[in-house]
């Protein structure tokens, strides 16, 4: 649960409300950590699979529409590129290195 906060960018008490209405309407059940046994689990049942694949239809129409359809191609690799560096560089402090130092880019010299 403290991992599914962290990545939502909730309290660990806010999810655990939210993922005990989850549980209430059928689309989670809770199970035991298989790494630390004071820990639990959410797992995704049927219906809540069910459910997400059907949101999901929606949700990745609403992205298309107002997040990438408005953006040229060159546009959408810019992002793709700068997501990429984020990625990685969040990837080497999840392996225990520290990134590399970078230069800050002052914006209005940017835009020159």
């Amino acid at each position: 649960m403290s991992q599914l906060a962290d990545r939502v960018l909730l309290s660990r008490s806010g999810v655990t409300r939210l993922v005990d209405r989850l549980v209430a309407a059928g689309f989670v059940d809770r199970s035991q950590c298989t790494t630390d046994a004071r820990g639990a689990e959410a797992v995704l049942t049927d219906l809540g699979l069910s459910r997400l694949r059907r949101a999901s239809r929606t949700h990745l129409r609403g992205v298309d529409r107002y997040f990438i359809g408005p953006l040229s191609a060159d546009e959408l690799g810019a992002i793709g590129r700068s997501l990429g560096m984020i990625v990685d560089c969040l990837r080497t402090e999840a392996d225990g290195a520290r990134p590399a130092p970078t230069e800050t880019i002052d914006a209005e010299a940017a835009r020159a």
